[in-house]
């Protein structure tokens, strides 16, 4: 076993996607290390002009055990080296090396079925084309959408926008939105990328959320919060994954046979912010019962109250609603209800006990079987499973 190893990190820290894979490997140490770490913390992925600052004579003179990097630039020189090498890069290139990858197809189902839960009939998808990721996610959202029987718009880029200045590409980003079927639920590949479909949005004239909703990858909260509106978008828990991957890495240093491992980033929930507070359906009354539900999560309301606060029967309620959304007003209620739980669970600190009284269950037992039986899984274990300081180590 090799004590106190020499390991490079050549993971960027000015993304979130990066400093959650740092703070995951950092955990990790903590509790299983020390190492000896040389960071690379200058390399950074920009999707239009890709570009690092790792360099092979500082690897090689620093005589690592192991590597964790995001980048395949330098492989075949530091490969002769004969270490072990994680690559935190989601490609095939180069085969059978350990890698963390991303859960892409899950991260599509989340955001198709988030989107198509609030009536859209309009889609889009905005990223890179020469980005593998990028691809991947809007593949899997477009299946996903497809699936519903709608079509997807995409735009991910022209030769002529990788050489133009930041005004044109924004004009030309502008003139595909302009040209989208009003009102369109967009899903972008990254929070970076949705900041500059906001701004040319802006520049367009074309009204967030109300003409177009936004969501996106990472929730990276300083692009998210730093748009006007904010911008939705999912959550991804690198920091397990960073963990995995150190744990990963010890592994191979320690003799394991790298063999194509993977450590996969997984996504955990929508952080929804106002670029998707819109309830998109043509039956202004059904828009009306979901997001008084929505907002009503809190308090134990039953269909009548519904019906009441719309001005409709709860015969016509029932038969509207499930035309317009394929389930029952009281399945929406108790699905807003454990969505508040889920919530709850990993945006506090409140036991289960405090979040069964903050919400009016008649004790917590009742709110477990509740949520177990609508989610599959108890409520603790839904907390340590999808907090991301809930995993090992913590």
């Amino acid at each position: 076993m090799i004590n106190n190893p020499k390991v490079v990190l050549s993971v960027e820290y000015i993304t979130k996607y990066g400093r959650g894979l740092l703070r995951g490997i950092s955990k990790y140490i903590r509790f299983n290390g020390p190492w000896n770490v040389l960071g690379m913390p200058g390399f950074h992925i920009d999707p239009e002009s890709p570009k690092d600052t790792i360099d092979f004579e500082d690897i090689r003179n620093f005589a690592p055990d192991g590597l964790i990097l995001r980048t395949t630039r330098e492989y075949e020189k530091i490969k002769a080296l004969g270490i072990p090498v994680l690559m935190a890069v989601d490609s095939d290139d180069p085969p059978n090396v350990p890698r963390v990858v991303s859960d892409y197809e899950e991260t599509g189902r989340m955001a198709a079925d988030y989107l198509l839960e609030r009536g859209f009939k309009n889609f889009a998808f905005c990223g890179f084309a020469e980005m593998t990721w990028s691809r991947n996610r809007g593949d899997f959202f477009e299946k996903f959408i497809n699936e519903a029987g709608r079509t997807v718009e995409r735009y991910e880029g022209t030769d002529h926008e990788k050489d133009a200045k930041l005004d044109e590409r924004n004009r030309l980003l502008g003139q595909w939105l302009e040209s989208l079927p009003k009102p369109i639920a967009l899903f972008c590949c990254a929070d970076f990328r949705s900041q500059q479909v906001v701004e040319a949005a802006k520049s367009a004239g074309i009204a967030i959320p109300d003409e177009l909703a936004i969501l996106s990858v990472d929730d990276d909260d300083l692009f998210c919060t730093l748009t006007d509106p904010p911008i939705s978008s999912i959550a991804l828990d690198t920091e397990t994954a960073g963990y995995e991957a150190a744990e990963l890495l010890g592994r191979l240093m320690n003799g394991e046979k790298p063999d194509g491992q993977r450590i996969v980033v997984r996504p955990t929930r929508i952080i929804s912010r106002l670029s998707t507070e819109i309830i998109a359906i043509d039956d202004k009354s059904i828009a009306k019962a979901l997001r008084f539900i929505l907002t009503h999560a809190r308090g134990w309301i039953q269909v009548e109250d519904v019906a009441e606060h719309v001005g409709l029967s709860r015969r016509t309620l029932e038969r509207r609603f499930s035309k317009a959304f394929g389930r029952s007003v009281y399945g929406e209620i108790k699905k807003a209800r454990i969505q508040l739980v889920a919530r709850m669970l990993l945006e506090t600190n409140l036991t289960i006990s405090q979040v069964s009284y903050a919400l009016g269950y008649s004790c917590p037992e009742n709110l477990s079987q509740s949520f177990q039986r609508e989610t599959g899984i108890g409520p603790q274990a839904y907390r340590i499973k999808h907090s991301t300081t809930g995993h090992r180590g913590s």
